[in-house]
């Protein structure tokens, strides 16, 4: 085993079972690492296609596997075991409000006054006390934020509702100009696309979609299949998700029951009826999921019916499961995951961290994180930003990914080598470079956040007054460099290469007797560029060429004469593309 290449191990387990996996912890504490590692958790949940329909008898839940329709009708409900002293309140039903990634989040838990998150696979569990009321309660997920969001709606006007962080672990109070005072909404709450989903009942008044945002923590609504008045149909419509797509349930008539989906999400004319059928059954029909690789509509009528769509009859038909009778209630379906509650909560950059964690799991995995082609493939993969701060001679940092996120995020300090007072020049692919200044010496310090690398370069011309300062990144030669431009008229410049670990000094035909300068020097597709001001001349986007060690020029917006601005033009880059505030 010890022969095989890490890579080739992980992709071995990330095709495995859960129940597999979960066995496959105890081989060795550097696969109980793997397997445990968020990492690895959203790796084999994005390939994971395992689904369980959640099922409740009296005070006990069960899953049964779903993947046709003939594995359904022949399985035996597995008893979903609760954590220790737990147990759900028979006199309620639906004690499920959702499942995301294969979390369930549960009420109405004896004991307990709040909420159990808790994963059926791995067991681990997570209790959130609070105090139930009559209210509507929906559980989602916000992939961009990697957070899980319990929402509680009240039945009011004051417009106030409570919302659960399992990243932050507390419940906030936030006010809203969102309608709360309607008479009824549907039952079926779904999480999908990073909202919570809903449909509610005005007296008066249309019905609405509502979608509460997982990510901005505000209401909005969604439009409604074309010629379709949802006040029409009060109490008769259920929402769900099916196949990647918002579906919604319809009754139009005494005898008439319409599926739609929303192809393109938030976008009216993108919804589809996909089927049509006639019930005498009042009873509405909640869609779930498909089987038989999407050929199959599986929904559930009520509380206790569960069906399938017949498309030669072109009727819905009822699911007979074992020794399942009237008596058991379906809830929800939920996938199999290895997804931690323990590990999300709480700020930590896990693609680095985690990384680093590997690095004494055995010799072969620290020689591959450390090769300089796992760090770009891995760079190439990674969105993780982080904000630097300066105060006095320190350096701070928070993560970068939302503005809710920077806002209740806490600077950690940057642990630089004692005794300098810097000033950072730039950073390119996670290496910062830092001008720094001690009583000894003067120079520069490359630096890596992550692993804590770094290296001096000491300056070779000690005083850089009237000198401008750029550090970038050349892909096709693989290196990194610092630039050293004078604002005088001898033309010559200085350039470190981190590969040749050496200063030059390069004469330039270019005219270098400007009077000003954007502090703003960025390194971006190979050069570093820089805005410059002259006397009684035009100013010039300048840039320089890290491979051919050459000054060019870029042309300015069309109509733009940059020397009325001077000197007033930064320069950055967004979004992939090189950008100008004037």
């Amino acid at each position: 085993m010890s022969d095989i290449p890490p890579p080739i191990i992980v992709d071995i387990l990330l095709r495995l079972p859960m129940k597999s996996l979960c066995r496959f912890r105890c081989v060795s504490k550097p696969w109980l690492a793997l397997i445990n590692h968020p990492r690895f958790a959203k790796m084999h949940l994005s390939r994971t296609n395992k689904q369980r329909l959640i099922l409740q008898k009296d005070d006990l839940l069960y899953s049964i596997q779903l993947e046709t329709l003939s594995c359904l009708r022949n399985s035996i409900p597995v008893e979903i075991e609760l954590p220790a002293g737990m147990e759900l309140d028979r006199n309620y039903t639906c004690p499920v409000i959702g499942s995301c990634k294969g979390l369930l989040c549960i009420r109405d838990v004896i004991a307990l006054n709040g909420f159990l998150l808790y994963n059926p696979c791995t067991k681990e569990c997570k209790t959130i006390p609070d105090l139930v009321r009559d209210e509507m309660f929906g559980f989602g997920y916000a992939e961009s934020i990697d957070d899980y969001k319990i929402v509680k709606i009240p039945f009011n006007e004051n417009g106030v509702f409570k919302l659960y962080s399992l990243r932050k672990d507390s419940w906030i109070s936030i006010r809203s100009d969102f309608d709360f005072n309607f008479c009824f909404y549907t039952y079926s709450m779904v999480s999908f696309n990073g909202a919570i989903h809903f449909v509610t009942y005005y007296h008066q008044r249309p019905s609405m979609i509502a979608a509460f945002d997982l990510l901005e923590d505000k209401f909005k609504t969604l439009p409604p299949p074309p010629d379709f008045m949802l006040d029409k149909f009060k109490l008769s419509i259920k929402i769900g998700h099916l196949g990647g797509c918002l579906c919604l349930s319809i009754r139009t008539d005494s005898t008439s029951i319409e599926l739609w989906v929303m192809k393109e999400y938030g976008v009216s004319g993108s919804w589809t009826k996909i089927l049509r059928t006639k019930s005498v059954d009042m009873r509405p029909l909640f869609p779930l999921c498909y089987l038989n690789n999407n050929e199959t509509i599986l929904v559930r009528r009520g509380i206790t019916k569960l069906m399938f769509w017949d498309s030669e009859d072109e009727e819905f038909k009822v699911v007979e499961i074992g020794c399942i009778q009237d008596e058991w209630s379906v809830e929800n379906v939920y996938l199999e995951s290895l997804v931690s509650l323990n590990r999300i909560n709480g700020f930590t950059n896990e693609d680095d961290e985690g990384l680093l964690e590997y690095w004494c799991v055995s010799k072969p995995w620290l020689a591959l994180i450390n090769d300089y082609r796992f760090a770009k493939m891995h760079l190439s993969r990674t969105h993780k930003q982080r904000l630097i701060l300066q105060k006095s001679n320190l350096l701070y940092s928070v993560q970068l990914e939302t503005l809710s996120c920077l806002r209740n995020s806490i600077p950690v300090e940057i642990e630089l080598p004692a005794g300098i007072c810097c000033h950072v020049i730039g950073s390119c692919d996670g290496l910062l470079c830092i001008r720094f200044v001690t009583a000894a010496s003067k120079g520069f310090l490359l630096y890596n956040l992550s692993t804590k690398e770094c290296k001096t370069i000491p300056n070779m011309i000690q005083e850089d007054r009237d000198k401008l300062i750029g550090f970038g990144y050349a892909e096709s030669i693989d290196d990194y460099k610092i630039v050293k431009i004078p604002m005088n008229e001898n033309g010559i410049f200085s350039v470190y290469s981190l590969r040749k670990d050496s200063w030059i000094s390069i004469p330039s035909d270019f005219d270098f007797d400007f009077y000003n300068c954007s502090s703003s020097l960025v390194s971006f597709n190979g050069a570093i560029h820089f805005v410059t001001n002259y006397l009684q001349r035009p100013s010039k986007i300048a840039a320089f060429d890290l491979v051919e060690d050459k000054f060019k020029t870029i042309p300015p917006p069309p109509d733009l004469m940059l020397d009325r601005f001077t000197p007033s033009i930064k320069i950055g880059h967004l979004g992939g593309c090189l950008c100008l505030s004037i």
